[in-house]
């Protein structure tokens, strides 16, 4: 899992040897600033909620740590928190702690910051000493290969404790151990905004008290964007009472939305192929329709990619058969 934000579950895939072929999952972390927690999990317990019931079992986790973070932060413990309740204490021993980044930090200043996640108990001490590894990725792909290698040498298929939850017990997702968690910091957040809100009533009574309608009309603003991140954080907190089927029929119907946005850009693309080839033909030497026409292509192709790259993060596993047309269409 990264611990740097971003979006997508990734699978990258390579040939380990002649007969073992390896799939790499990336997947978003929880200190994400562009999604929601509760976007974040669905994404997660979904996919990993797939796979469980294709057969798929993971053999190990790596998690990464920039070196070059001074500290610990406030997010970068919760996402190990999080990442904590997903994974569950039985499969510690297949996770990888691994940090990153050290070509851009003095080895001793490094080495000390790797020594303090190591003895500091919330943050790798309580992993290392139910199993996990600590190792350093020196940004090289012999340094990779290693790291792999430590994983692969073990070769045990593991449960996850959400996959156990969902998969196996049948719960909600609000009712994981990784759900109670983000539902309880929803909690505490609505209580810090109905908080907040409560001592704006006397500002605002103070306000036209002194007749300040300018102060009138910033502190009504402020009420309601706190009103509304409350409302926001119950609907996130309803996104989270769901199985594994509504989280299945979800993500089939994102996969169904850009499929056939796929098609439609497919036969676009054809079509403005189609009559770029015509111009060519009916006009000799450089035109300025010709290259408007090529630069037009070629951002559909751009778009095409995006299409297909979405399409690719979104799948379940099944072929899909105008995702294999695109990528011969655009090879």
């Amino acid at each position: 899992m990264r611990t740097t934000g971003t979006v997508l579950i990734e699978d990258f895939t390579f040939m380990y040897n002649e007969k073992l072929r390896v799939h790499l999952i990336d997947t978003p972390g929880f200190d994400d600033t562009n999604r929601k927690d509760t976007e974040v999990l669905r994404d997660i317990a979904g996919w990993l909620g797939v796979t469980y019931d294709n057969k798929i079992k993971l053999s190990g986790l790596i998690y990464l740590h920039r070196i070059t973070d001074v500290r610990m932060t406030g997010s970068a413990k919760r996402n190990l928190f999080m990442f904590q309740k997903l994974c569950g204490s039985d499969c510690l021993p297949n996770v990888i702690l691994a940090t990153t980044m050290w070509g851009l930090v003095e080895p001793n200043l490094g080495a000390a910051r790797e020594k303090e996640l190591v003895e500091t108990e919330d943050f790798w001490g309580y992993m290392k000493r139910s199993g996990s590894s600590v190792v350093r990725h020196m940004g090289t792909r012999t340094s990779a290969m290693q790291i792999l290698e430590l994983l692969l040498n073990r070769c045990h298929e593991m449960t996850l404790a959400i996959q156990q939850e969902i998969n196996v017990e049948g719960r909600d997702l609000d009712d994981t151990g990784a759900g109670r968690q983000v539902n309880e910091d929803i909690l505490k957040e609505r209580e810090r905004h109905q908080r907040e809100l409560r001592e704006l009533e006397s500002d605002m009574r103070e306000a036209i008290d002194a007749k300040n309608h300018q102060a009138e009309e910033q502190i009504r603003q402020l009420q309601k964007d706190l009103q509304d991140k409350i409302d926001q954080g119950e609907r996130d907190r309803e996104t989270l009472q769901t199985n594994l089927e509504k989280l299945q029929e979800d993500r089939e119907r994102e996969i169904k939305q850009i499929q056939d946005q796929l098609e439609k850009q497919a036969e676009l693309y054809a079509e403005k192929s189609r009559e770029l080839e015509e111009l060519r033909k009916s006009q000799s030497g450089y035109s300025a329709d010709i290259e408007e026409r090529n630069e037009e292509i070629k951002q559909m192709r751009e778009q095409l990619k995006a299409s297909l790259e979405e399409l690719d993060r979104k799948k379940t596993g099944k072929q899909v058969m105008c995702r294999l047309e695109v990528r011969n269409m655009l090879t």
